[in-house]
């Protein structure tokens, strides 16, 4: 790729901060840059534009974990990494929110439930401890409680509502921390992917041919990292997600989740949103490729039709895929992995709620090398 002269002094400069990504945490870092010194040359560089990872492509949920979902993080973890997982999930979407509602883009935090199947319902003392962690964490008392619902088929008549949970549209996030970047001064190259990094040299080449040198480089590419940095403990996840056409008659509002949080579904208008069953077959959806695993898909149909609606049919209008960033712990990765190289993945399915307190814990953490 070749710079016109106006473009070479518009791009390049061996003192730019240099952000790999434009997903939640890219977009976060280079507003955190921007807020910390206005005067900071910020590039953005990014290979698709929207980005394609799981910032545009998820389902759109504001949540923090569900009861199932920390009893079984428990089992993986100490309390205490949990509720500090917990706490960067609150503070990240607190981050969020005020970002989105400063350009008027709401949340709509009208809470959220989680199903189970019959006798299948967490204990008493399972539900306390979850209620324990989110109050020593969040300072929140009661944030899961017991309610009914009986809109769907096969679950327990009993649900755990989790009052604190919302939801948005994932585009109008993106766009809403694009905007606010740009006119921070951030500056963005789209359309072209890293093939090396030079951190002895401090310069990337991308496959286009394009090379930008650095000062500082920051690495927000979550599910794609291993193709850069194999060695870290970091994979892709692939979900598949889907809408049906407008229905009428729904009744029933709100965020669900089932099974984990493996399952999850909501209403956007008179649509119904559904994604999820990545643990049928976690093996090949440990992948980055664009693709639909057909067995997933039929089980998503079956617990669309069966379970959701009741044994009524609805038409499927669109199904996509999104590639998130998973690893053995949920706590994600944000270190320096090289002189003035900084990276921050492994969100673990929360990109929402903690990717905007990532973006700040880079720039902190990278403090000493602005």
């Amino acid at each position: 790729m070749q710079f016109s002269f106006w473009e070479e002094n518009y791009y390049k400069s061996n003192q730019s901060m240099l952000v790999i990504g434009s997903g939640i945490v890219g977009l976060s870092t280079a507003i955190e840059l921007k807020l910390s010194d206005p005067s900071l040359s910020v590039i953005v560089v990014e290979k698709y534009h929207p980005p394609q990872g799981a910032s545009t492509k998820n389902a759109g949920f504001a949540c923090f974990g569900s009861v199932s979902e920390l009893m079984d993080d428990l089992d993986h973890m100490s309390e205490d990494v949990l509720k500090q997982i917990i706490k960067m999930r609150w503070t990240g979407l607190g981050i969020l929110r005020q970002r989105l509602e400063n350009r008027n883009v709401a949340i709509d935090f009208s809470g959220g439930r989680e199903l189970f199947k019959k006798a299948g319902f967490p204990s008493d003392s399972e539900i306390a401890l979850a209620n324990k962690l989110m109050k020593e964490a969040l300072d929140i008392d009661h944030y899961f409680e017991v309610g009914h619902c009986t809109d769907f088929e096969g679950f327990d008549n009993k649900c755990i509502v989790m009052r604190h949970e919302g939801q948005l549209n994932t585009m109008e996030m993106f766009n809403a921390l694009y905007e606010t970047a740009l006119e921070l001064g951030v500056k963005f190259i789209f359309g072209h992917s890293v093939e090396t990094i030079n951190t002895k040299d401090k310069d990337v080449s991308f496959t286009s041919g394009l090379q930008l040198g650095y000062r500082t480089l920051f690495l927000c590419t979550n599910g794609f990292t291993r193709n850069l940095f194999p060695h870290l403990d970091v994979v892709p996840a692939r979900n598949l997600v889907c809408v049906t056409e407008e229905i009428a008659g729904l009744e029933w509002n709100g965020v669900y989740h089932f099974d984990k949080g493996y399952y999850y579904f909501r209403r956007i208008g008179n649509r119904i949103l559904l994604g999820g069953a990545r643990n049928l077959e976690p093996e090949i959806e440990t992948t980055d490729k664009f693709e639909f695993n057909e067995h997933i898909r039929a089980e998503l149909i079956r617990f669309l039709t069966d379970q959701i609606c009741q044994g009524t049919e609805v038409k499927i209008e669109q199904w996509w895929t999104g590639i998130l960033g998973i690893g053995p712990s949920k706590l994600p990765i944000v270190e320096e992995i090289d002189k003035d190289c900084y990276i921050g993945v492994r969100l673990g399915g929360m990109g929402v709620a903690i990717g905007s307190y990532l973006g700040k814990l880079l720039v902190e953490k990278a403090k000493s090398s602005i």
